[in-house]
């Protein structure tokens, strides 16, 4: 058993703007992921934002658990929508590597931690579709924003009982912040539900018979104010421990 799993995390890319390195594309992690691994006792591992498939398979055989990252919204094209006017700023060619990521990860049988994009990035992969734009396409639901602070708990999620998000927390309910305009809708194949916002948003799913769980709000960020999401990290981080038997 290793003592110390690796943990592949996903990134994003950006383009930096205003200074003498002016549309430069950078690969970026925030460092909130990377500190949440290291507090669960992994060690993180940053995986290229457009890694081919060749080179996705090589990093994955090389980690014990993948983290699929959050970041920008995902293009319509991967599940086969238009976009909605108020779907934000995508890049395909991210999207689909980040894509090919989570189908080698689950065809490795790894362990696989979802967060926000990356919850929605599983369900895609599993022949899901999203809601671009929840206020405009969700009557009802509310409190799911960009804006807020990213330790602030604004809504509560309700655990489904005896599933595994329920079983790490030891409770029915719990309190969770929210950056997102976006989540899942029709679900992908095999993808159950295990907690939801008040207004019916899925907030975590789970893959029966598979290592995955995913969640909607961000844990890490929230481990910059708490310690209570620790449990979830060290969950995965115990679950990629495990497959590296």
């Amino acid at each position: 058993m290793k003592d110390h799993p690796i943990i592949g995390i996903s990134s994003s890319r950006l383009l930096l703007e205003g200074n003498y390195l002016t549309g430069m594309p950078k690969t970026i992690v925030n460092q909130d992921y990377v500190d949440a691994v290291s507090a669960a006792d992994g060690i993180p591992l940053i995986i290229p934002s457009t890694a081919s498939r060749e080179e996705l398979c090589a990093l994955v055989n090389l980690c014990d658990g993948i983290l699929i990252s959050g970041g920008m919204d995902i293009d319509p094209i991967l599940y086969h929508e238009l976009p909605h006017p108020c779907c934000g700023a995508f890049d395909l060619e991210v999207d689909r590597s980040n894509l090919d990521l989570v189908h080698i990860a689950m065809q490795s049988g790894k362990a696989i931690l979802g967060i926000c994009r990356g919850m929605q990035l599983i369900n895609i992969a599993l022949n899901g579709t999203l809601y671009q734009d929840i206020p405009s396409q969700c009557d009802g639901a509310g409190g799911h924003k960009f804006c807020y602070i990213r330790m602030d708990t604004v809504h509560t999620v309700d655990l489904e009982p005896e599933s595994a998000i329920c079983e790490i927390f030891g409770k029915k309910s719990i309190e969770v912040n929210s950056l997102h305009h976006q989540a899942v809708k029709d679900l992908g194949e095999g993808v159950r539900v295990t907690a939801k916002a008040k207004d019916g948003i899925a907030e975590a799913i789970e893959v029966p018979g598979k290592n995955i769980i995913a969640v909607q709000w961000h844990p890490e960020m929230m481990l910059q104010r708490s310690s209570e999401m620790l449990c979830l990290m060290k969950d995965f981080v115990n679950r990629s421990q495990n497959h590296s038997l």
